[in-house]
């Protein structure tokens, strides 16, 4: 099967942006739109989404632009403060995600919103990640207005004292839509702060049911690396899903 949209790559800065647009039978107005947290390897990690996301287009779900500011760097984009490495000889987490999405929602977006025809309004715009992108994600809509859906899957929710940040400022994600998603083995490992991901994950479902009913915790077989583009595919189905 061959996908139908297209998918181009916009000069941003000292950086781009990976878009991806539906096919045009679809463009005739304006199209929710997903921003996500990815690594130089979304490309392709894109295309495998698309394939099964292209097909449930006016059926199952709303057609919708996807698109991501790149290249990335994990270990400062997508962490919110400075903690130590999970590792003794790793970098340590540099906590640049205030720069990154000060570059996302005022440059990218802007430039996104000039070139395609993508809905301005919030409830109609998502931000995504996987992994430390989750953790972002979760972080920049807590506080940001632009985003009235996210999506954390495989979140790296034991980021040291995210919880009780994500505790504090809960109240950002009242009226909101939130998708997590968790692999099964993932909290099975031998890494003391790792281990506390399940923990997390299951408080911070516990928190934003509280606050919205827009809320999911969905499960996955494997670990932390099992069917990526899958999972991320479920989070884009379930937030863009068409009304029941």
């Amino acid at each position: 099967m061959s996908r139908k949209g297209t998918l181009t790559e916009l000069p941003c800065g000292k950086r781009s942006v990976l878009v991806y647009c539906p096919s045009a039978e679809f463009c005739k107005a304006q199209l929710p739109i997903a921003w996500i947290c990815a690594g130089d390897e979304v490309r392709t990690t894109l295309e495998q989404i698309l394939l099964q996301l292209e097909p449930q287009f006016g059926r199952t779900c709303a057609p919708f632009c996807i698109c991501s500011v790149v290249p990335a760097e994990w270990g400062r984009d997508y962490t919110p403060w400075p903690v130590p490495s999970l590792w003794k000889s790793g970098e340590p987490f540099t906590g640049g995600a205030k720069d990154f999405f000060e570059l996302l929602t005022c440059q990218a977006m802007p430039l996104v919103q000039k070139r395609l025809p993508v809905s301005e309004q919030a409830e109609q715009t998502a931000l995504l990640g996987y992994s430390l992108g989750g953790l972002a994600a979760l972080w920049q809509t807590a506080q940001d207005w632009h985003f009235g859906m996210c999506g954390s899957i495989s979140g790296s929710l034991w980021y040291d004292n995210f919880p009780a940040w994500f505790a504090e400022r809960i109240d950002g994600f009242r009226e909101k839509k939130v998708y997590l998603s968790l692999g099964r083995s993932e909290e099975k490992t031998r890494d003391p702060r790792m281990q506390q991901v399940g923990d997390c994950t299951r408080r911070a479902a516990e928190l934003l049911h509280s606050c919205t009913k827009q809320s999911v915790l969905e499960w996955n077989s494997g670990g932390h690396f099992t069917g990526i583009p899958q999972r991320i595919a479920k989070a884009l189905l379930w937030l863009f899903r068409s009304p029941q």
